[in-house]
């Protein structure tokens, strides 16, 4: 019996030898660039932006590239085109301030490279087609104490139409966006509250932790509803299950986010309508 415990030991010290052995992964680099598209057209009058970047090496600890002397425009199903210029080889090409989107219409965003990027200098999205959204009527601020360490929750008053709708929550204090990342947007079917009234429904909610949502008597808070495309809304989930990660047991295999882009491109072109809702905080909890 001795013996054999002297055996096990040995095999054991073995083992752990084993697992302190170094070992080096030979990971591949890219093997091509591949173009990133973020852009968006809203009802709001406004400069609108598309953003274009390149894809880079995971490990490599440097901004993504940016994509510079590019023909950018959206054109629209009724032969309307919107052009947009490039802002000091930033990346980032902006339209005019009296730009704006209109619900029903159609819109397509075309990108011509002056250089080719993952073998293509010419890009173009699928057809996006600018939704209707919920009719505002008002919104107010309740309290919640007994959440963790308190939360504001933004409770919205709207009339829902009967349609399959897809809508876009953001949030706002004194003028600034709260929800300012793509992992703190929140995407809503209308599934629950379809061709309804959302008498007070809990849309938005504030983490007092946050010192940007930590309200104080006087600020003025602004709700925003986007009505979004149905790809958006999944593309918008994608991503923030990408950034969150996913429960392993029962979610699919790892696939690439979604893209509305041709030829191999990242990234999305979103068209969406707007309405908003602000209230004033007068009265703070006790």
């Amino acid at each position: 019996m001795k013996t054999n415990r002297i055996f096990l030991l040995i095999l054991v010290a073995i083992g752990f030898t084993f697992c302190t052995e170094r070992i080096d992964v030979d990971i591949d680099r890219m093997e091509f660039a591949r173009l990133v598209v973020d852009g968006t057209l809203s009802t709001d009058t406004t400069i609108h932006t598309i953003k274009l970047t390149q894809t880079t090496d995971y490990f490599e600890n440097q901004p993504a590239p940016v994509v510079s002397g590019a023909n950018v425009y959206i054109s629209a199903d009724d032969g309307e085109t919107i052009q947009f210029t490039e802002e000091e080889s930033s990346g980032f090409y902006h339209s005019q301030a009296d730009v704006f989107g209109v619900i029903g219409k159609t819109y397509t965003l075309h990108i011509d490279l002056a250089e080719e990027v993952g073998g293509h200098k010419n890009y173009i999205s699928l057809d996006q087609e600018m939704k209707p959204v919920a009719e505002l009527d008002s919104i107010k601020l309740k309290y919640e104490p007994d959440w963790d360490k308190g939360y504001w929750t933004i409770m919205v008053y709207a009339w829902e139409p009967e349609t399959e709708d897809f809508y876009r929550f953001m949030a706002y204090r004194n003028g600034v966006l709260l929800t300012d990342t793509i992992d703190e947007f929140v995407v809503q079917e209308d599934v629950f509250f379809n061709g309804n009234y959302t008498n007070g429904i809990q849309s938005q909610f504030l983490d007092t932790k946050k010192e940007e949502a930590n309200l104080q008597l006087g600020d003025t808070i602004t709700f925003e509803i986007n009505g979004i495309t149905e790809e958006y809304y999944h593309f918008v989930l994608e991503i923030q299950a990408a950034i969150w990660g996913s429960d392993p047991m029962f979610s699919g295999p790892p696939a690439n986010v979604s893209s509305n882009m041709n030829n191999g491109a990242l990234g999305f072109f979103s068209v969406y309508s707007s309405q908003k809702a602000s209230v004033i905080l007068t009265e703070m909890p006790e």
